[in-house]
């Protein structure tokens, strides 16, 4: 048992909560749009987990990357439009993206987690 013990139960509890957080976002998208776009808005994840990874990992974004996370993020605002678009996806848009954000959140937090030791 002294394997599965963990010296950051907070972190882990953290990681619970986000995660329900993330995947009620999710739900609560997919009934108030159409499952393909909320499956697009959730590919949104990674143009979310670069930027937050400089602060919490300490990675190197270089000038490329960054231009590709806003090509990203503008095919994201042609997508759901100025104020939710002719579709009036309004609150389920800011769902999914809140999902896909919260859920980059956790991957990065599992990530720090895997990486410390001791």
């Amino acid at each position: 048992m002294q394997a599965l013990r963990s010296r950051r139960p907070g972190r882990h509890a953290a990681r619970v909560v986000l995660g329900v957080i993330a995947m009620y976002c999710g739900f609560y998208a997919i009934t108030r749009m159409p499952l393909a776009d909320v499956t697009t808005l959730g590919f949104t994840q990674p143009l979310f987990m670069i930027p937050l990874a400089v602060p919490v990992l300490g990675e190197q974004i270089h000038r490329a990357r960054w231009l590709a996370i806003l090509t990203g993020f503008a095919g994201v605002l042609l997508m759901i439009g100025p104020g939710g678009g002719d579709r009036g996806y309004g609150l389920a848009a800011i769902a999914a993206l809140s999902g896909a954000f919260i859920a980059a959140c956790v991957k990065l937090l599992i990530k720090q987690l895997c990486g410390e030791r001791g």
